[in-house]
């Protein structure tokens, strides 16, 4: 099974969620999401996802407020449960 995610948009006046944009996490079966966090600039998406280990970048335009998948790196069997960003950096922890 290919996880899918859901992009909402938050509505800051009463907390109502609008859906944007489903699309899948990774492209491997019997993934599950873990963590996800956007860098400085809030135009790249990261998420880590758990069951083949894998951490997926998306690049979010800031006008369409749409995802569009830009790399899915291989952790090679661990299972990312959390991960930090630095300026240069990504670091992963299982």
């Amino acid at each position: 099974m290919v996880v899918k995610g859901l992009l909402f948009r938050i509505n800051m006046d009463n907390g109502a969620l609008e859906p944007l944009q489903e699309l899948t996490l990774s492209s491997e079966a019997g993934d599950y999401g873990a963590e996800i966090a956007f860098n400085s600039d809030g135009d790249r998406v990261y998420a880590s996802s758990r069951g083949t280990g894998v951490m997926v970048v998306y690049s979010l335009d800031l006008d369409t407020k749409r995802l569009e998948r830009l790399q899915e790196l291989s952790q090679h069997g661990s299972w990312p449960r959390h991960f930090a960003l630095g300026e240069d950096i990504l670091v992963t922890s299982d």
